[in-house]
């Protein structure tokens, strides 16, 4: 499976209410290519569905490591230090507003 394919089926679970579901995924696919911020910023975002903040901005961060510009990323570590939990998580497969 390619490393498009891991990242997709990871967002599908996130989606369907399974963030634990997709670690597996985004993990191979990290594996596969650890150049890329996509799954990085994923497993920010699964990881901060399952409750653990503080190591999901990890995450957000190496994908800004990987990327300084990656927008998901930006924005999910942006809205993970605020007292909002109704700000939707970025999965960065949506174009941005405007």
């Amino acid at each position: 499976m390619s490393y498009d394919e891991l990242v997709e089926n990871a967002r599908r679970r996130i989606r369907a209410g399974a963030p634990q579901d997709a670690l597996g995924w985004l993990r191979e696919a990290i594996g596969q290519d650890p150049s890329r911020p996509e799954a990085f910023n994923l497993l920010g975002a699964a990881t901060a569905l399952t409750g653990s903040i503080y190591k999901a901005q990890d995450y957000y961060r190496a994908a800004l490591a990987l990327d300084p510009t990656y927008a998901p990323a930006l924005a999910n570590l942006e809205h993970s230090g605020r007292f909002a939990p109704r700000v939707p998580i970025d999965l960065g497969d949506e174009p941005p507003p405007g």
